[in-house]
């Protein structure tokens, strides 16, 4: 495609953040992620090149560059090209992870791969998506007796982050890298100032935990779903699943997350919550093999 003399790859520059940010929106059940580093896009470090077609008042396809993740978003187009302009700017930036759908994550390692960038570990997911309102939540079984679901509040923060730590353990850290305690209450902080979270309480101890993660223009992403091993088989993942959905919901938002697809325990969850899967999704972690490949 990129051959057709009207088509072009162009950087996006700050005067012109409508045009990615339409295209964005229209895609945004995809790329709940992608549209919540966009709107908080840093122009000194952060990029995004669009694919126009004539002039800039349209895009096709669309590559976003955000703290060293890269966001490939191609509307299922697989055919184009990347001229050596946009190659050489990808070279020339420090990336850790690509993150998006599985198609377009695989072709953007493809395009990589020659210029020194492998990818070290990668993970498949199922892109899930809820609509329609509160009342679209499947009901869930009766919970435990004795749960108690409320919103996580800053005087939890030292109970919670067993949770935390363990979630990222289990659940975010790639292979070989190590877990870094002051970081991840940094993060937790930041969640429960910035994201919204349920707690559910049993026994007088927090059992289980679920935030959002990212927010785009008319939906929440759900992630940091963890629950203590000694609580699990109870229902309470599904109960407070179940119940944060509703919540959301209610503010007229629509839901994403995304879950490996070897977590079937997680998968059977979210799909009696009424989840359904709406595309393969893939965290790519990349590892530059070659050390110029910074060429001037």
């Amino acid at each position: 495609m990129d051959g057709f003399p009207f088509y072009r790859w162009r950087k996006a520059h700050e005067a012109e953040q409508f045009v990615p940010e339409r295209f964005l929106k229209e895609h945004e059940k995809y790329c709940v992620s992608a549209c919540a580093r966009f709107r908080e896009l840093d122009y000194a470090q952060d990029h995004d090149w669009v694919l126009t077609f004539g002039d800039m008042y349209g895009a096709s396809a669309m590559i976003l560059h955000s703290r060293r993740t890269v966001f490939p978003i191609f509307d299922g187009q697989i055919a184009f090209q990347f001229p050596p302009h946009l190659i050489r700017a990808l070279r020339n930036i420090d990336i850790h992870a690509l993150h998006g759908l599985a198609p377009d994550t695989q072709l953007l390692q493809e395009v990589l791969s020659p210029f020194g960038f492998a990818a070290k570990e990668h993970t498949d997911y199922h892109l899930m998506a809820l609509d329609g309102g509160a009342d679209a939540v499947c009901a869930a079984k009766e919970p435990p007796q004795g749960l108690t679901l409320r919103r996580a509040a800053r005087s939890d923060e030292e109970r919670i982050f067993p949770l935390q730590a363990a979630y990222e353990q289990e659940e975010v850290l790639s292979q070989g890298a190590r877990f870094d305690e002051r970081l991840c209450g940094l993060r937790l902080s930041k969640i429960i100032a910035d994201e919204k979270m349920l707690v559910a309480e049993l026994d007088g101890k927090i059992a289980g935990k679920i935030n959002t993660n990212a927010q785009s223009y008319s939906r929440y992403q759900l992630g940091g779903v963890y629950v203590l091993p000694h609580y699990r088989g109870r229902g309470i993942g599904t109960s407070m699943t179940a119940a944060f959905a509703r919540l959301l919901l209610a503010e007229d938002k629509g839901l994403t997350l995304f879950a490996k697809k070897t977590n079937c325990r997680a998968l059977s969850m979210y799909k009696k919550c009424g989840f359904t899967t709406i595309g393969d999704y893939r965290i790519a972690y990349m590892q530059a093999q070659s050390e110029d490949r910074f060429p001037s």
